[in-house]
């Protein structure tokens, strides 16, 4: 299962991309194939919704947009479905070698987008609608170090007595 985005996903004038929709494998004839289904998450409502485009972003759909033609998806397999995840990261992947960096998957890049919105002082229910999650999920994707060393006093309280975390 993955989120697939199409072309009528994709507002240009108001700059925002709808995320509604995502590929799951349903058993067919004895085989499982892949079907376009209109709900996310087991029809969780978290998972869908709306992310602002920047003018950056909008430049680059508008280049795939060129490249794709009249393909459905956004990012088109060689046929007519979406790429799979697997394929996005094994690209992702080759990306980042080739400009000198450790390898990033789309679910790391996820990590990192959440945690660069907690860091940047982003309230924790946008964060939590824009990762499309319905519970504090969300704090799970927060990578910053926590700090280990609490204030005496709350040492003094917890403990009984003064002493310094490792």
């Amino acid at each position: 299962m993955h989120i697939c985005i199409t072309w009528e996903d994709v507002d240009f004038d108001r700059k925002i991309l709808h995320i509604r929709h995502q590929i799951v494998t349903k058993p067919k004839d004895g085989k499982r194939v892949c079907v376009d289904v209109d709900h996310m998450k087991s029809r969780s409502k978290a998972g869908k919704r709306d992310y602002p485009l920047s003018d950056y972003a909008i430049d680059v759909l508008r280049q795939l947009q060129e490249i794709n033609g009249d393909k459905k998806y956004v990012l088109n397999s060689a046929g007519e479905n979406p790429i799979e995840t697997n394929k996005i990261n094994e690209h992702l992947k080759e990306y980042c070698k080739a400009i000198g960096i450790e390898p990033r998957s789309s679910h790391k890049i996820r990590f990192a987008a959440c945690t660069e919105m907690y860091r940047n002082g982003v309230d924790e229910k946008i964060i939590q609608t824009l990762m499309g999650h319905s519970s504090v999920t969300t704090r799970g994707y927060d990578r910053r170090k926590k700090d280990t060393n609490l204030p005496d006093d709350i040492l003094q309280t917890v403990f009984g007595r003064k002493m310094r975390v490792p």
